[in-house]
């Protein structure tokens, strides 16, 4: 009899001690998810105030509509926008794409000047047919991300 309790008790010092691991296991679980969901926040709340600064300085001529608007279709994405959200922004990411094909950098760089003349009047055009749309989608987006 007295070994039967022994034995129980072994059993429920092994399972204790099972139990304990896996809880220690468990908060530092959550520990790190609390810490990737702060960053993650934070990673976000960058996105959105880069977005602000570009769109504000797009619609003052501090900064190109086609670099706004390249820089700002990246950004949407670590934003933390919803899908329906994204849609409504989508215009960045068309004026983005119809002038992904200028050169940039350093392939800017060693374009000669008349190359460089007609890319810049290329996209001049593009942005005036964008400039409509974009204008009032970029106001709504700095109110939006201004809450």
């Amino acid at each position: 009899m007295v070994f039967l309790f022994i034995v129980a008790g072994a059993i429920i010092a092994v399972l204790t001690g099972i139990a304990i691991y896996y809880h220690v296991l468990l908060r530092r679980q959550r520990q790190k998810e609390i810490e990737l969901a702060a960053d993650i926040s934070r990673a976000q709340e960058r996105a959105r105030n880069s977005i602000r600064v570009l769109a504000s300085a797009m619609l003052e001529g501090q900064v190109t509509y086609t670099e706004a608007s390249i820089r700002i279709s990246v950004l949407l994405s670590g934003a933390g926008l919803d899908e329906t959200e994204l849609a409504d922004y989508s215009v960045f990411g068309q004026l983005a794409a119809a002038t992904a094909h200028i050169p940039i950098l350093d392939a800017w760089k060693a374009l000669p000047k008349k190359e460089k003349r007609a890319y810049d009047v290329e996209r001049e055009k593009l942005e005036a047919k964008y400039k409509d749309f974009i204008d009032p989608v970029a106001t709504r987006l700095i109110a939006r991300l201004s809450d």
